[in-house]
């Protein structure tokens, strides 16, 4: 949809899909009582989509770094929200605002850090910008490893269940060294064939 309207209407459209998605995502939820389903589906998860849209058109705009009252408004709307749903006891909150006001809090830091702000130096670390390079093989391999090594060792399940730092860390490695392997065998090699394509 985005990609045939008028760029004058952009920013409008994005700000209005950053209202709409905390809407849906109560109304997904009121008509199904499935917070995933309500958190998940596109409509409901495009706030964050946008702001990350938003924050892409200001930098191809040329325009200055986002207001740290941005990160603000993010980081402590946020928490105050946490804080009301457990005072609360109410789980329908967290559902339909924490990604809004979450991704209001990476809008800043991403922004922050692209423009290399105060405290960044160090992302410039080798390892580390490996590892955000293949940042999304490692998210789209975590979720899957730990059914993969049950299915490996089968005695390993009641082991995994009870979670704890040994797990995150077996599995954070797990998935970086497959992450790792899928960039120099299969993504890299890919990559370096497209200037042979034309489009």
């Amino acid at each position: 949809m985005i990609l045939f309207l008028p760029e004058r209407w952009l920013p409008r459209v994005m700000l209005g899909l950053v209202f709409a998605a905390p809407v849906t995502r109560y109304v997904t939820f009121a008509a199904t009582h499935k917070g995933l389903l309500a958190v998940l589906t596109l409509p409901g998860s495009v706030d964050t989509l946008s702001i990350g849209a938003w924050l892409a058109w200001r930098w191809r705009l040329g325009a200055p770094p986002t207001s740290d009252g941005v990160g603000l408004i993010g980081v402590i709307s946020y928490v105050t929200l946490q804080a009301v749903a457990a005072l609360a006891e109410n789980p329908l909150l967290p559902l339909v605002l924490s990604n809004t006001t979450t991704a209001l809090a990476g809008l800043w830091i991403v922004d922050h850090v692209a423009r290399e702000g105060l405290g960044t130096r160090w992302l410039r670390f080798r390892p580390l910008a490996f590892v955000g390079m293949i940042s999304y093989s490692v998210y789209l391999i975590h979720d899957f490893l730990p059914s993969l090594l049950v299915f490996a060792f089968p005695s390993s399940p009641v082991w995994f269940a009870a979670g704890g730092s040994a797990q995150w860390m077996i599995i954070a490695g797990l998935s970086i060294a497959w992450a790792a392997a899928s960039w120099f065998l299969l993504e890299r090699p890919l990559n370096s064939l497209k200037h042979r394509v034309s489009l």
